[in-house]
């Protein structure tokens, strides 16, 4: 464990400095730093020379506003697991920014125990890397779904669970997750898993969907279905061109 601790955090401190390096030299290297047209008047993204603002753009505009302040309709299709945490380590870009790498360099260690360090060094070296440090929720996502593949090649299904449901707390995508585990389940009972078995078998998908659900469940009480499905509609993000695809 200590190598790979020691092999993890090497690999950490060297692409930070790598991404981080390249994107600050870029970003402080003009006298008014790029950005898309219409970037500060939509709201992506302050557009200064401030330290930590190379990784304070689009998304984190959202996970801040929410930490700060709260959830607003507006607010709802940025999920809450990130932003949680910021909110109580200060709600400051500086938490989010510490979060982020926290969850970088965790999810790299539990990369490690499935891939060692061919996979390490892929993720290290990620041409998306500069997310993973930046005030956005791909860091935690990427730490819980590579805990959630080791606790699956442990056996251990019930945190496979906990580890999908907090993803789909997290990302949509975390939804993949716990899909996986009713697929398997269901795979298990056709091949006859029955009794005591039966609520074994059941248990992962129950346990991630109960969680995963909260924050829905939270949505439609508080909202409303017509209004969440209309401000989904309206949440973009921005891109280059000055548009984008729904964000949800």
């Amino acid at each position: 464990m200590k190598k790979a601790l020691c092999f993890c955090l090497v690999c950490f401190l060297l692409s930070r400095a790598i991404v981080l390096g390249s994107a600050c030299l870029t970003f402080y290297s003009f006298d008014k730093p790029p950005a898309p047209p219409g970037y500060v008047e939509s709201g992506q993204g302050p557009l200064d020379e401030k330290p930590l603002n190379v990784l304070y753009f689009y998304d984190a505009t959202h996970y801040m506003k929410i930490a700060q302040e709260g959830y607003t309709l507006a607010e709802t299709p940025w999920f809450p697991l990130y932003p949680l945490p910021i909110k109580l380590f200060g709600g400051t870009p500086a938490a989010g920014v510490l979060l982020s790498n926290l969850l970088f360099f965790i999810g790299l260690v539990g990369l490690y125990k499935l891939a060692e360090a061919k996979g390490v060094l892929l993720a290290s070296v990620s041409t998306i890397g500069l997310v993973f440090s930046a005030i956005h929720s791909e860091s935690l996502f990427f730490c819980l779904a590579a805990w959630f593949i080791v606790a699956l090649a442990a056996g251990k299904k019930e945190w496979a669970g906990i580890l999908a449901g907090l993803a789909a707390l997290s990302r949509p995508p975390g939804w993949a997750l716990a899909a996986y585990l009713a697929v398997a389940a269901v795979g298990e009972l056709v091949r006859g898993g029955t009794g005591k078995r039966f609520k074994s078998v059941l248990a992962p998908p129950v346990i991630a969907g109960v969680i995963g659900l909260a924050y829905p469940v939270f949505l439609l009480c508080h909202y409303g279905l017509a209004d969440i499905l209309a401000v989904r509609r309206e949440a973009r993000t921005f891109m280059p061109s000055g548009g984008g695809p729904s964000r949800t």
